[in-house]
This record gives C-alpha cells, structure tokens and sequence, in this order.
C-alpha cells in the first residue's frame, strides 16, 4: 500500500485582500489566515487524522514589492498579538481542534 497524506482544510478562512487606507494600500498587497487538519490514507477506508500534531494555524501577510516590511502582528479574535517577524508568515500545529481553536478561535483577525 502506498500512503498518501492530504491536507483538508477546515477553514476558518483564507482572505486574500487588499488593506484599506493610505499606508496599508502602499506597503500590503494582501494577508491571510487557515485552519486545517491533515488526514492519511492507507488503504481504500476513509482518511483518518494523522497521529500528533494534526490540525494547523497558518497567517501571512504579503507586501506589495514598494517597501520593505520587518515584521507585522497578527491579533486573535480574543485579543492575543503575536509577531510576525522577521519573516511575514506564521505557522503553529496543535494535536486536536480543540487546542487550536482555544489558541486560535474563530473570528475576525
């Protein structure tokens, strides 16, 4: 049997925007979020979650080419603040739905 593994994302959304305002508009072209679970399949049964870290949070933001950015800060629905520096990209893993959404609940970001 060959193993095969997939992501099926769950999401909580993947927005792909421009930033309104004079200085977003100029240093931004567009940031996202995603929450996701990986799952494996070994055989012809249904995909089953992978064992440890299974359900993911990932966040990036994109600049437009025009400037430089050194970091940015993601905020939770709950009003966390994470860093995002030095890279604009954020990745986390979490080993049920439940410690990911306690860490990263649904919302706006």
């Amino acid at each position: 049997m060959m193993k095969r593994s997939c992501c099926s994302p769950i999401w909580l959304g993947l927005f792909m925007v421009c930033l309104i305002g004079g200085i977003g508009r100029a240093q931004i072209s567009s940031y996202g979020v995603e929450k996701s679970a990986y799952y494996t399949q070994t055989s012809d049964a249904a995909p089953a979650l992978e064992s440890g870290e299974n359900h993911y949070f990932s966040a990036f933001v994109e600049p437009d080419g025009t400037t430089d950015i050194d970091s940015a800060i993601l905020q939770t629905p709950a009003g966390a603040q994470v860093e995002m520096a030095p890279f604009l990209f954020y990745f986390d893993g979490f080993t049920s739905q439940t410690a990911l959404d306690n860490r990263f609940g649904n919302g706006t970001y």
